[in-house]
C-alpha cells in the first residue's frame, strides 16, 4: 500500500505529465503524406517551415517541432528565461522573467528582425507559453520598458490578477493584443499555447499576441485607477494611455480584423487538461473525487480557508463526498505585498 505522500506524489506526476510541451506538442500536430495535420482540425501542405516562440516552455515545445519538422525548418527565434544557444536552426535568446528588462528587450528585437526574412508562402509556427509576456516585449513609441516594467511590478504587488495585468501590458506593448501579426507577412500562421491563464482565453495568454484583443485604453486606465496606482506611474504612461483613451492612438488588434485570418490559435496543453488526468488517475487508484475545476482564484490564503473547510467536511460528515476523497481543483492565487517582501 502506497503511503498519502506516494499518492500525492503520483497524481501530480499524471498532471505534469499532461502539461508536458514536448508531449503536448507531438500529441497535436503530425505528419501524414507530405501534409501537417493539426489539433485533428486544420491541414496544410509541408513545406518551408519558420519558428518562433517565448515563454517558459519554449524550448521543450521548440525540441517538439524540431523533431517532427527538422528537414523542413529553415529557421527561427525562440525566447526563453534560462537557455540560449540553436536547435537545429532555431536560434534560443534568453529574455528575463518575470519582469522585462534589458536581455528580453535585445532578444525582442531579433526576433521582430527575423521575421523579415519570412515570405507570405511560407509556414509559420509560434510557440506560447506562461511568462511569453514578460520574456517578449517591444514598448510602443515614446514609452521605456522601464516604464512598463516599473507599472508591471506595482501591479503585482498591488494584488492584480493577470487579467488586470495583461490588460495593461496590452496597451502598453507593439506586439501584444494581436500587434505581432503585423510584422508577419506568411498568410499562414499557427499558434500553438500552453495555457497558465483560468479558463484558457487566447487573448490574455501571454497577452494575446496573435489574438484579437477584448480589452481597451479605457480599461487599462481603470484597472490601473481601481488599483489605486494612478498618481505612481510614471507620466509618460499617464499621457500615452489618455491619448489612446481620446482615439489619438491606434488600439490593440479587435475582434473581426482581416489580420486575425491568418492565424489559427490552439492551446495543447492548460489547467483543465492536467486537472482531468488527475481526477482519471485518483478514481483508478480508488478515490471519491471532488472536481472543483480549473477556476479558483482569489488571495491565496482565503483559498486556503476553503480548501481546510471541505477537507474537514469530508473527514466529519462525509459531505460533499466521503473518504477515501481527492479534492482536484487548479487555478491561480494572489498575494498582495503589503510590506517589502516580494510576495
Amino acid at each position: 500500500m502506497k503511503s498519502p505522500h506516494d499518492i500525492i506524489l503520483s497524481l501530480l506526476k499524471e498532471g505534469l505529465e499532461a502539461a508536458d510541451p514536448y508531449k503536448a506538442v507531438i500529441n497535436h500536430v503530425r505528419i501524414k503524406n507530405d501534409k501537417i495535420i493539426i489539433g485533428n482540425r486544420y491541414e496544410t501542405v509541408l513545406r518551408k517551415i519558420h519558428v518562433i516562440g517565448f515563454g517558459k516552455s519554449s524550448y521543450k515545445m521548440a525540441l517538439a517541432v524540431n523533431d517532427l519538422f527538422e528537414k523542413n525548418i529553415v529557421g527561427g527565434v525562440i525566447i526563453t528565461p534560462d537557455q540560449e544557444g540553436s536547435l537545429g536552426n532555431i536560434l534560443v535568446l534568453k529574455g528575463d522573467h518575470p519582469i522585462p528588462r534589458d536581455n528580453t528587450l535585445r532578444s525582442s528585437k531579433k526576433l521582430l528582425e527575423y521575421l523579415e526574412n519570412i515570405d507570405e508562402k511560407d509556414l509559420v509556427f509560434i510557440l506560447i507559453s506562461g511568462g511569453g509576456s514578460a520574456l517578449f516585449e517591444i514598448p510602443l513609441k515614446d514609452i521605456s520598458l522601464e516604464e512598463i516594467a516599473f507599472v508591471s511590478e506595482l501591479l503585482m504587488k498591488s494584488g492584480a490578477d493577470i487579467f488586470e495585468l495583461n490588460t495593461v501590458r496590452k496597451h502598453l506593448s507593439a506586439v501584444k493584443g494581436g500587434r505581432l501579426l503585423k510584422y508577419i507577412k506568411s498568410k499562414e500562421i499557427y499558434s500553438l499555447i500552453i495555457s497558465d491563464v483560468i479558463g484558457d482565453p487566447i487573448s490574455f495568454i501571454a497577452s494575446g499576441p496573435t489574438d484579437a484583443d477584448p480589452t481597451t485604453y479605457r480599461d487599462a486606465v481603470e484597472v490601473i485607477k481601481r488599483r489605486g496606482l494612478w498618481n505612481k506611474i510614471p507620466d509618460k504612461i499617464k499621457d500615452l494611455l489618455m491619448k489612446g483613451v481620446e482615439g489619438f492612438v491606434e488600439e490593440s488588434i479587435k475582434p473581426g480584423d482581416k489580420i486575425l485570418n491568418k492565424c489559427r490559435n490552439i492551446v495543447i496543453a492548460s489547467n483543465k487538461m492536467s486537472l482531468e488526468a488527475i481526477e482519471s488517475k485518483a478514481k483508478e487508484i480508488g478515490f471519491n473525487t471532488l472536481f472543483l475545476g480549473p477556476y479558483i482564484q482569489g488571495e491565496a490564503r482565503e483559498v486556503g480557508k476553503m480548501f481546510a473547510s471541505i477537507l474537514r467536511s469530508i473527514k466529519k460528515i462525509n459531505k460533499p463526498i466521503s473518504p477515501p476523497g481527492a479534492v482536484i481543483a487548479g487555478g491561480e492565487t494572489t498575494v498582495t505585498v503589503r510590506g517589502r517582501g516580494v510576495g
